[in-house]
């Protein structure tokens, strides 16, 4: 995961973040393919996303799940080749 406050982006490849992100309602800039296994990276406007990611990873965040069902449908979809 990266953050880039001065461009206001912040990316991460972690799939499950960027479904999270997307649930919230975050804007989804860019999802690109990275490196020699075309490893997907999803950029989201940034907006305290370190925090967020923190909550995430310590069980403490909620989202709707028919939101969260969604954007993983969403999010899967852009990275079939």
């Amino acid at each position: 995961m990266n953050e880039d406050k001065e461009v206001g982006k912040f990316e991460t490849s972690d799939f499950y973040v960027a479904v999270y992100f997307k649930a919230k309602g975050s804007k989804l800039l860019e999802a690109r393919r990275i490196g020699p296994n075309n490893k997907m990276v999803f950029s989201f406007e940034y907006a305290g996303q370190d925090l967020e990611v923190k909550k995430f990873y310590n069980k403490q965040c909620l989202v709707e799940p028919l939101d969260f069902s969604n954007a993983i449908r969403e999010l899967r979809g852009m990275t079939r080749i």
